[in-house]
């Protein structure tokens, strides 16, 4: 049996115990890449500049290292926490986390897996097909409880 859910940007489909990711729309591009490689490249030269003696340009290192924390973040959470594929087993699912007040127009539900990784699904809330998504995946990827007797 085949279950069809939308997204955001993308089609879901759970079929074979798996869940499968089909994109539809590619997210609008984004600059933060290209504002890191800008804010690293003055770092870089401002450590540089530092290093001949001048104590101010030290303050200002420290503020461009202040400045590139969040990037930093970022790119820890794309290549270290956030699951990458576009198929995810049940078998693999630890837990299904459904937030209603992600944003005015849209829910977040967040696939947390066996390895820690996660996966995030934006769902319109015109829609209503976050919480029908979060039971439906979270009830088969729940492990079997033994029987109290």
């Amino acid at each position: 049996m085949e279950t069809v859910f939308y997204t955001v940007t993308s089609k879901l489909t759970l079929k074979n115990n798996t869940v499968w990711e089909q994109r539809v729309l590619q997210p609008p591009p984004t600059y933060w890449w290209h504002s890191f490689v800008l804010l690293v490249t003055v770092l870089g030269y401002t450590v540089h500049e530092a290093l001949s003696g001048q104590w101010h340009e030290w303050v200002f290192a420290l503020l461009l290292l202040h400045w590139l924390r969040p990037h930093l973040q970022r790119i820890y959470r794309l290549l270290f926490v956030n699951v990458w594929r576009w198929y995810v087993p049940l078998a693999e699912i630890r837990s299904v986390h459904l937030d209603p007040d992600y944003n005015e127009w849209e829910e977040q539900v967040r696939v947390v897996l066996r390895s820690g990784r996660q996966k995030n699904y934006l769902f319109r809330k015109s829609e209503g097909q976050a919480g029908k998504f979060a039971e439906v995946v979270g009830a088969l990827a729940a492990p079997a409880t033994p029987a109290a007797s």
